[in-house]
């Protein structure tokens, strides 16, 4: 990504891709709803000196926009596999249920003049298909040149054909394995629009988090 590009991270977590492409001089709008992850994501822009290029959000996206309710699995910052109800996932029963703001990315774009995106990193335990569903103008922008997704198996031929529809074609894909060797049911799929590139390599840069208590999924 080169400098001053445009970046949404959503499912920002703590920030570390968001905080990696600040490095670079990128513009990054950061997406975080949970409210444990989005604390220690201001606390890292702060100690990165990032706020002028990263504008943490504390909102869930998703395929319509209206108050939702998003379960945590646990209310540690770092952790992950958060589930917007009525979204099928990994949780079973949340520990807490914790009301948010959700919006489709359309919606958010226009109703707060947000800068279109050139760049989507998209990771959303289980509820990328939704986010999609709700971002069909932004994707169709010929400024947006890629996007990385966690893709669930499940979903996997719907967010291709999806993307694939607006012009984005899968072009990488990694897969990861438990500690026992076996597949994880999702990979990481890069699509990019004519070819472009948007890697980020350790050479790239570095960037401080805040420490975090108990183990970061």
């Amino acid at each position: 990504m080169a400098q001053g590009a445009v970046l949404y991270d959503v499912g920002a977590n703590v920030g570390p891709y968001s905080l990696l492409a600040a490095v670079r001089g990128v513009r990054v709008i950061a997406f975080e709803p949970a409210y444990a992850n989005f604390d220690v994501l201001h606390q890292n822009v702060l100690l990165n000196s990032a706020s002028e290029l990263v504008t943490p959000l504390p909102i869930a996206l998703g395929e319509n926009t209206e108050l939702g309710e998003l379960g945590l699995s646990s209310l540690e910052p770092g952790s992950a596999l958060h589930a917007m109800r009525g979204e099928t996932t990994e949780l079973e029963e949340p520990l807490h249920r914790q009301a948010v703001l959700a919006y489709r990315l359309d919606d958010v774009i226009e109703q707060f003049a947000l800068p279109e995106p050139e760049h989507l990193k998209l990771d959303a335990d289980g509820s990328e298909l939704a986010v999609l569903r709700g971002a069909t103008t932004a994707l169709g922008r010929e400024s947006l040149r890629t996007a990385l997704v966690e893709v669930h198996d499940e979903q996997r031929q719907e967010i291709e054909t999806l993307l694939l529809e607006h012009g984005l074609e899968p072009v990488e894909r990694h897969e990861r394995r438990a500690r026992t060797g076996t597949l994880m049911p999702f990979s990481y799929i890069r699509f990019a629009r004519d070819g472009a590139d948007s890697a980020l390599g350790a050479e790239d840069g570095a960037a401080r988090v805040a420490e975090l208590p108990g183990e970061v999924r």
